[in-house]
């Protein structure tokens, strides 16, 4: 469309280097997550096993520059266990910043000291939790 609204791209905001890329769930489910968590925002990158194609944003309470992080192995799988946060939160059926609206979908994020680091989606109200099992530097 000529003159039409600028849509921005997943990646658009981010800084190389900042920040961690996360992944939960199985690859090509729908229940494959992957996120940017950049300051106090996360860019999804793959929601509900399908890749976002546009800006897809939700804020947390902590930044990810404030959480320490430790992978660990634990009944036959991987996953962090938070090691320091200034507080502890959980972010229960909040609802997305996009470019398209997906309204349908909601976000859920538990960060607690001691605790393993999870995520979670919940589609037409049907929830599911996950554990992040790997992260690395954006």
């Amino acid at each position: 469309m000529l003159n039409g609204p600028e849509i921005k791209g997943t990646y658009d905001g981010l800084v190389k280097g900042k920040g961690l890329m996360c992944f939960a769930g199985d690859a090509g489910t729908d229940n494959e997550l992957v996120f940017v968590w950049q300051g106090y925002d996360l860019h999804l990158v793959v929601f509900a096993g399908e890749t976002r194609l546009v800006k897809t944003t939700v804020n947390t309470l902590v930044s990810s520059e404030d959480v320490k992080l430790k992978r660990v192995f634990m009944d036959n799988y991987l996953a962090y266990v938070v090691e320091s946060t200034p507080f502890n939160f959980e972010l229960n059926n909040k609802y997305f910043k996009s470019e398209l609206p997906i309204d349908h979908m909601t976000w859920d994020q538990k960060v607690a000291n001691g605790k393993i680091f999870t995520v979670g989606i919940n589609v037409n109200g049907r929830s599911i939790t996950l554990p992040v099992f790997h992260c690395s530097k954006y």
